[in-house]
């Protein structure tokens, strides 16, 4: 599925994979983060054809993150179906709506406080909707311990 290279259509560093299974008026489809072009791309899983993409990189110096990626890392689905897609270098987490690709919201950062990533590599979340994440910069785990 993919093939090297920019653009829509291009793979350049794929690092995580989360497969949607196929619920009432959807279907099954495979999401894949891309940190070389800074997008979560979803792919049909029988004919492997590029279906959408979600976000895009951020501009530089640019002050409007939301709905866009540094390195997307990690991807999660929560019980409500959303995704769930977790940037290193922005220290957060962000949620998606899986077939629009709109941005709902977000949480985590690497401001002081409750949920401080630094360098968040992977992330979880239960069926009862608790999240947890690889916090490598603060060496630990971090229970967050419902989805927004």
């Amino acid at each position: 599925i993919g093939e090297g290279g920019d653009g829509e259509q291009g793979m350049r560093f794929p690092v995580a994979i989360a497969i949607r299974e196929a619920l009432p008026g959807s279907s099954r489809e495979i999401f894949v983060a891309d940190q070389g072009n800074a997008q979560v791309k979803v792919y049909d899983p029988e004919s492997g054809d590029l279906l959408r993409s979600i976000g895009g990189p951020i501009e530089p110096q640019g002050e409007e993150w939301r709905g866009h990626f540094a390195k997307p890392q990690a991807l999660a689905f929560d019980p409500q179906g959303r995704l769930h897609v977790l940037d290193i270098h922005l220290a957060r987490v962000q949620i998606f709506d899986p077939d629009s690709g709109a941005f709902l919201e977000t949480y985590g950062s690497d401001a002081p406080g409750p949920a401080t990533l630094r360098t968040p590599l992977d992330l979880a979340i239960g069926t009862d909707g608790s999240v947890m994440v690889t916090n490598n910069g603060r060496h630990r785990v971090e229970a967050i311990h419902s989805v927004p």
